[in-house]
């Protein structure tokens, strides 16, 4: 058995298993199916095999690599073997092998790199792609790695200003069940022996109290059971869309979550118009970075009014959830035609805050 990973002649990555004897045979088929090969491995080998895994972290102090050697002139296949040289994780050391040998091959990097969707967005590829287009790899790779790298750090920021309210609840539940369990009953107690009546409130304490000491298995398997429901819910668009909206009640996180799109906006729509891609495929992959389901849904529309001829500013206006200063830099940009320049502005602003 051969697992392959292919393009169509539109561009769309094809995975698949090819259930043969030999590595010839499965060329054979793959050549009658009229697509372009980028790479093919035999499955028995990997059967039993861990993959490792890559954090966004390790990926984008590898985009940084690359973007160091690119503009040093450094030829893309000696770049790849370096990096795979000095790799220490199994899973990145796996992947730039195999890139180092298509490119060598003679496949383009950007299509070799596609074959890798978990590590490479759809920005990415298409960055590096008009980089290959037009001869300026250096800067293509240089606005990947800043975007990255920006990417990385509003995230730490976000997980940051989250976290004192996460810790200050989390103590609160915890100084619950402890006073619950512990304090309460102890008090309780003495209450009885003097004589005393318990509150309504107080018995039902109580209650608890006996619960959670008799029945502290069920607690723990019900909270596992609710965050991988959570969790699945979450991978259902219209689950998440209900989920994301709920959250967005919370003003903390609807804040930082509005900056962080706001900023993700900016970052892609500059540096792909930069870099020549043409304006319907900047907002296509722009939509897809959103990582909202509502801001999504909105962008459909926002595509489809600038295909017939309106201004992205007027588009983007038009959905309501854009902020003013997002609208009005987009709308300078495009009637001065430096879109990129204040938008990439517009970004750094998003992100710092």
């Amino acid at each position: 058995m051969y697992r392959y990973i292919a393009k169509n002649k539109a561009g769309a990555v094809v995975k698949g298993e090819l259930n043969v004897q030999s590595r010839e045979q499965a060329m054979t088929i793959i050549n009658s199916m009229g697509v372009y090969l980028v790479s093919l491995e035999d499955g028995k080998k990997q059967l039993f095999k861990l993959p490792g895994k890559a954090g966004k972290k390790q990926i984008a102090i590898m985009l940084r690599q690359f973007s160091t050697m690119v503009n040093a002139s450094i030829p893309i296949p000696i770049i790849l073997s370096v990096l795979k040289e000095d790799e220490k994780n199994p899973a990145l050391r796996e992947m730039l092998t195999h890139l180092h040998k298509d490119v060598t091959d003679g496949t383009p990097l950007s299509v070799s790199m596609s074959a890798y969707p978990k590590h490479f967005s759809p920005f990415v590829i298409n960055m590096i792609e008009m980089g290959e287009t037009n001869g300026r790899l250096d800067i293509a790779f240089d606005r990947i790695a800043t975007a990255t790298e920006k990417d990385m750090k509003v995230a730490g920021k976000a997980k940051s200003a989250m976290i004192y309210p996460i810790i200050l609840l989390t103590l609160a539940i915890g100084m619950t069940i402890f006073l619950s369990v512990k304090v309460v009953p102890t008090f309780a107690q003495l209450f009885i022996d003097f004589g005393g009546e318990l509150p309504g409130i107080t018995k039902m304490m109580l209650t608890i109290s006996d619960f959670l000491q008799g029945y502290w298995y069920v607690v723990i398997i019900a909270i596992v059971g609710v965050v991988a429901l959570i969790k699945t819910l979450w991978r259902k668009r219209n689950c998440r869309r209900y989920m994301e909206r709920m959250l967005r009640k919370i003003p903390i996180y609807r804040g930082i979550s509005d900056s962080k799109i706001m900023g993700k906006y900016s970052r892609v729509v500059s540096s792909m118009l930069d870099s020549g891609v043409s304006v319907i495929k900047t907002l296509t992959i722009t939509k897809g970075s959103l990582q909202n389901v509502d801001f999504e849904d909105s962008f459909t529309k926002v595509i489809s009014d600038v295909k017939t001829g309106v201004p992205i500013h007027q588009a983007i206006d038009s959905t309501g959830i854009f902020t003013s200063l997002v609208v009005s830099m987009t709308k300078i940009g495009e009637e001065s035609g430096k879109i990129g320049e204040l938008l990439n502005n517009t970004a750094e602003f998003y992100e710092e805050e």
